[in-house]
């Protein structure tokens, strides 16, 4: 045993803690740099709701410091009305590995802001969540446009209305 415990310990390179310990700080920089440079929001949360991380372009959207974002629970952070939701789209995630819902959350300022999220569980080897990968999408810019689209349409609608009776009005008339 000794015999094969050292010829192990011969063919192991002299580098290979180095290039390890390389590529484990290469593979840390680019999950920093994909978690810090995306344009969607991202949190890490626990499965209690707090935040273990949220990157910049979150605080961004809620117009919150980082260290403000960092001393809050998710929760908090969600529309009242929404939170239960949320809470019952999470326990899924016992059951699948992602979920997607619209969620408004709480700007710093107090009013609502429409996002899309989706997250993920991360598991622990015997399967229980260590946290959730949260990736939230402001859908502000989306819910004005289908607002305008309708009170368009709404307009249409009418005028063509007024324009119906109007010439019936000319026909009773005449």
């Amino acid at each position: 045993v000794a015999a094969v415990f050292s010829l192990v310990l011969q063919k192991v390179p002299p580098d290979f803690e180095k290039t390890t310990e390389e590529e484990l700080w290469l593979s840390q920089e680019r999950s920093r740099a994909a978690f810090c440079s995306t344009p969607l929001g991202l949190t890490l949360v626990t499965p209690g709701g707090q935040l273990l991380e949220a990157n910049q372009a979150l605080a961004d959207l809620l117009d919150y410091s980082l260290e403000q974002l960092g001393a809050s629970r998710f929760g908090d952070l969600i529309w009242p009305e929404d939170l239960g939701i949320y809470w019952a789209y999470t326990a899924e995630l016992t059951r699948q590995e992602n979920i997607q819902m619209e969620l408004r959350l709480r700007h710093r300022e107090g009013g609502p802001v429409r996002t899309q999220l989706n997250a993920s569980a991360v598991r622990d080897k015997e399967g229980s969540t260590l946290y959730l990968v949260c990736h939230i999408q402001d859908l502000s810019e989306r819910v004005e446009v289908e607002a305008l689209k309708d009170s368009e349409e709404r307009f249409r609608l009418l005028t063509e209305n007024v324009a119906e009776a109007a010439s019936r009005s000319k026909s009773d008339f005449l």
